[in-house]
């Protein structure tokens, strides 16, 4: 008799572990975003908005999240076109506002790519560098699992080139899958 309750407490146990493990465990979040925004600095001369898309992925632990981010920018000059592509790391923290509303700050640091073309004299030019980004978000929870968000951020950009001035600010409206 004894064996057969070690044995019964054994199995109870077995299917029990995923639920008390899924309680305690982290999850992991994938979000894709697009969105707009414009530069600041002397080598930004666009139009006052542009396109901004980007997807994310983070390991999350209770209110705090790290992860990487991919981002790309397009920005339309009266001469030409500008786009940046670039790689960062993130830790996020976020905010319970109620069971459906959640707030988040980011703050990351990354590597940068700009590529500029001016159809005026048909050139090409591009520079790499360092950003700092920080941002604030605020996303709406569906059920547990998915979520649409709204977030701004802003790029603080070291560019190689010394006299290149180009910072990045943007908003992104996104949607996010926790597994």
């Amino acid at each position: 008799m004894h064996k057969f309750i070690v044995i019964l407490a054994f199995i109870c146990g077995i299917i029990h572990l995923p639920q008390v493990a899924n309680a305690f465990s982290p999850q992991f979040l994938v979000t894709g975003s697009a969105g707009s925004g414009s530069c600041t600095g002397n080598t930004c001369n666009v139009s006052p908005l542009s396109f901004r898309g980007g997807l994310s992925a983070f390991y999350l632990y209770k209110n705090a999240a790290f992860g990487i981010s991919g981002t790309f920018g397009e920005y339309y000059p009266q001469n030409g076109s500008m786009g940046t592509v670039s790689a960062s790391v993130e830790g996020r923290y976020y905010l319970n506002l109620s069971k459906k509303l959640q707030l988040h700050g980011d703050i990351g640091a990354g590597y940068s790519k700009l590529k500029i073309h001016d159809d005026q004299i048909d050139a090409d030019w591009s520079t790499t560098g360092t950003f700092v980004a920080i941002g604030l978000g605020i996303a709406y929870l569906f059920t547990p699992q998915f979520s649409v968000g709204l977030d701004v951020k802003y790029h603080l950009n070291f560019w190689n080139e010394k006299d290149t001035d180009f910072n990045e600010w943007y908003s992104t409206l996104g949607v996010a899958w926790r597994f």
